[in-house]
């Protein structure tokens, strides 16, 4: 997307105002935003370096990327330094910035495969012995191995079964 700042002197109030317009539509460009700054913050924050700039004029509303505030940054530094300008328009493209990464695709023969032969294929996977079983072998399984009837039970059945075994044991005798 194409971007132009209208950075302006406004000596008055003593104060830089960065309008930010954006291309909606191919030549058309647009006041998509304005923000304005104390020109004495600005002014020492051009002392302390480009990073403290950028950071000056970046706030929660205008913040833009590295490249961009760069282009920003020198804009403003060139306004500053020539007394005669009011103000200076810049101009960023920010599809400068994207890479585009061309990635070489492999060609794949066309082998005569059958749908059915790749899903029946089991070739390196290791089976399950228990998943074929039948509730008949898996109860063979378990031969010889006491199963408590109560283990599975809620603590409401657990009483019943304990009172069935109670009254089964007095019905034995």
């Amino acid at each position: 997307m194409k971007y132009k700042f209208l950075i302006q002197k406004n000596e008055k109030k003593d104060e830089l105002i960065i309008r930010e317009m954006s291309e909606l539509e191919k030549g058309s460009f647009a006041l998509t935003y304005e923000e304005t700054f104390k020109m004495v913050d600005i002014s020492d924050a051009v002392e302390l370096g480009d990073a403290s700039l950028i950071q000056a004029i970046r706030t929660k509303r205008f913040f833009h990327n590295i490249t961009s505030s760069q282009v920003i940054v020198s804009g403003i530094k060139t306004l500053l330094s020539d007394n005669n300008k009011d103000s200076l328009e810049v101009a960023f493209d920010d599809f400068d910035d994207i890479v585009v990464e061309v990635m070489e695709v492999e060609e794949v023969e066309d082998e005569d495969v059958k749908l059915d032969d790749l899903l029946d294929d089991k070739k390196g996977v290791e089976e399950d012995p228990a998943q074929d079983k039948t509730p008949d072998d898996k109860k063979d399984d378990k031969k010889g191995v006491e199963e408590d009837p109560a283990q599975d039970k809620t603590p409401d059945d657990k009483k019943d079964i304990e009172l069935d075994d109670i009254l089964d044991d007095k019905t034995d005798e």
